[in-house]
């Protein structure tokens, strides 16, 4: 049931659906994901490490997000090894497991790392044609350029925009996190419940008295961010450790990787919804497990949650049908703030019109300016009439220039 559950949020996910159709980055990097999880969860032997190794490599190359979520891996592997050597030394924690198995498999890990160095390597170097791409991508740009994206915000907007984006798109996901928390705290003593209160006594007294440098240091720009602020990392903290406590391992995986992702997401710089991917698939696999658990193991709850299940999957796929087709692309879908107007895809369908039958034989040209190379080039790009480095060349010559804004 609960491998049913999660096929259909998955097939029936609105922004699933949108964003694998769009070949988003982001959607290439959860499969990538899941290929790394179906290594550690099934296969054996230097296949593990080979696999593993690999996608991991190959999702570096795909987005440099691959920063954050090793961080959040590490973070995860430490926290976790942290609380056992405190409560409960005799427990093996995934670090000390890990560690373990990389004594023990050295020669294969290092030729599953030999994998991943030559996947990174070819694709950042352009099939080793652009050699200094290697060092760019490893730290020499990547970590600029995500420095400077989250100092500038060229898209800014509030702390709960992923949770505003995941409210209409994926609305039965956030009814599955407000009822997991209430049956979280509901059963539990009061030595578990007092960090909720406090946290909700601190974000109401920064509502009343708002501090100017929390504001800017955490980015801070809507009445409610504090309030999502505090939950995401107290909920975090505090089920987590109770996971781990309770000796759930995978579930204190995976509810940290949902807490720590929708928190990591939200704090980022640039708002852009494609973000919101994170969290929710993480979140669907831990609620998952979770409700796997704690609801269907009871039978008068399993009867009621399955009643609810269903109307939510009726939901998603109205949602779904709006959203990929009814409306797809239109200026009134959040999903679609980030993409470029009719009248551009228009002006560079035209132009490839142009090019592919030229009048009396002769191709136009095409300059292309600053932050126009996005969506341009998606037109454009490998056609010799198209120019996007504007040195040493003399504007005049060009029949079309592209500048700001687009």
């Amino acid at each position: 049931k609960t491998a049913l559950i999660l096929t259909a949020s998955i097939a029936l996910s609105p922004t699933l659906i949108y964003w694998s159709r769009f070949v988003r980055h982001d959607f290439l990097v959860l499969s990538c994901w899941l290929a790394m999880l179906f290594a550690i969860t099934h296969l054996k032997g230097g296949w593990r490490n080979f696999v593993f190794i690999s996608f991991f490599s190959l999702q570096f190359t795909i987005k440099e997000n691959s920063y954050i979520t090793f961080g959040l891996l590490l973070a995860y592997l430490f926290y976790e090894a942290t609380i056992l050597k405190i409560v409960d030394k005799y427990q093996e924690s995934y670090l000390s497991g890990s560690l373990l198995h990389i004594k023990r498999s050295g020669l294969i890990i290092l030729f599953s790392l030999l994998s991943g160095v030559i996947i990174y390597c070819y694709f950042y170097s352009a099939g080793f044609q652009y050699l200094q791409g290697i060092l760019d991508g490893l730290y020499r740009k990547s970590l600029v350029y995500w420095a400077d994206q989250h100092s500038k915000s060229r898209i800014p907007g509030p702390f709960i925009y992923q949770f505003m984006i995941l409210s209409w798109y994926q609305a039965p996901f956030i009814l599955l996190l407000l009822y997991q928390t209430f049956n979280f705290y509901v059963a539990k003593s009061w030595s578990w419940k007092w960090p909720a209160l406090l946290a909700l006594t601190v974000a109401i007294c920064l509502r009343i008295a708002p501090s100017t440098g929390l504001i800017e240091a955490f980015k801070w720009q809507f009445s409610m961010d504090h309030y999502l602020f505090l939950f995401l990392l107290l909920q975090g903290i505090v089920v987590t450790t109770w996971h781990i406590l309770k000796r759930e391992k995978v579930l204190a995986f995976f509810c940290y990787g949902f807490f720590s992702c929708f928190f990591t997401y939200s704090y980022v710089g640039e708002k852009v919804p494609w973000l919101a991917l994170y969290p929710f698939v993480m979140g669907l696999i831990y609620f998952a497990l979770y409700f796997d658990k704690n609801i269907f193991v009871h039978r008068r709850r399993q009867k009621y949650f399955t009643v609810a299940l269903l109307a939510f999957c009726l939901w998603s796929l109205r949602i779904s049908l709006i959203t990929n087709y009814s409306r797809a692309g239109k200026a009134s879908e959040y999903l679609a703030q980030v993409h470029t107007s009719k009248e551009y895809e228009e002006i560079a369908k035209k132009i490839v019109t142009e090019l592919d039958a030229p009048h009396r034989g002769i191709k136009p040209t095409i300059l292309n300016y600053r932050e126009n190379n996005w969506p341009l080039s998606w037109y454009l790009y490998g056609r010799p009439e198209y120019v996007y480095l504007v040195k040493n060349h003399d504007p005049a010559s060009f029949d079309y220039i592209f500048d700001q804004p687009y």
